[in-house]
């Protein structure tokens, strides 16, 4: 089933059990989330104000949007988590082709106070087609992902849960972190474009 098309009026949130991960392979997601070490951002590349610690593993903000691997420790083991033949043919049902690359992905943690402002994601890189962030934790106040629907001239709230992903079209819908009340929302974001450049992966 493509979800193309709902994708095209709306972000998406698949629960636990429609994401092809196993079990094991949360585990590995989640294990690497706890053991990276973090930097604090509170400026992005394009400008808009964060609160939130970021760890990189790939990375575009150079010539030419050209990624690179920032973390070759980890790198190996997330990526074929997340490039793996069964997730190639899911990603397949949100951009539509077997010809993508990941110019970006990296973990995220907000604390109390922490928050991210509404941003268009194609903002940082114009390539970007969809944005997925996947959800490692529910235990938390506020961060909420809201986003503009334009269609309704509305501001939507998403409901995520622990082991949840958001799937959203990177140029469709701009949307927010609203500011963190309490306890630790961590994440994994990362972003799927059509080919523009090689990427030594």
């Amino acid at each position: 089933m493509s979800f193309k098309h709902e994708l095209l009026h709306q972000p998406m949130v698949f629960p636990k059990k429609e994401i092809p991960f196993t079990e094991s392979e949360w585990q590995i997601l989640r294990r690497i989330s706890s053991d990276v070490n973090y930097e604090k951002v509170t400026l992005s590349n394009a400008g808009d104000t964060h609160e939130i610690f970021v760890s990189r593993v790939v990375y575009d903000q150079f010539k030419d949007y050209k990624p690179k691997i920032m973390n070759t420790k980890i790198a190996p083991e997330i990526l074929s988590v997340l490039l793996s033949e069964k997730m190639r043919a899911f990603y397949k049902e949100i951009i539509g082709s077997d010809h993508f690359i990941m110019p970006r992905c990296q973990f995220t943690i907000l604390e109390k106070g922490g928050f991210i402002s509404e941003h268009l994601d194609t903002d940082t890189n114009p390539h970007y087609y969809a944005s997925i962030v996947l959800h490692f934790s529910s235990g938390y106040t506020g961060g909420s992902y809201t986003y503009t629907n334009y269609l309704r001239d509305a501001e939507v709230e998403l409901k995520t849960k622990e082991n949840s992903m958001v799937v959203a079209l990177s140029s469709r819908f701009p949307h927010y972190v609203q500011a963190m009340e309490g306890g630790e929302r961590r994440t994994l974001t990362y972003f799927l474009s059509f080919p523009y450049c090689q990427m030594d992966l």
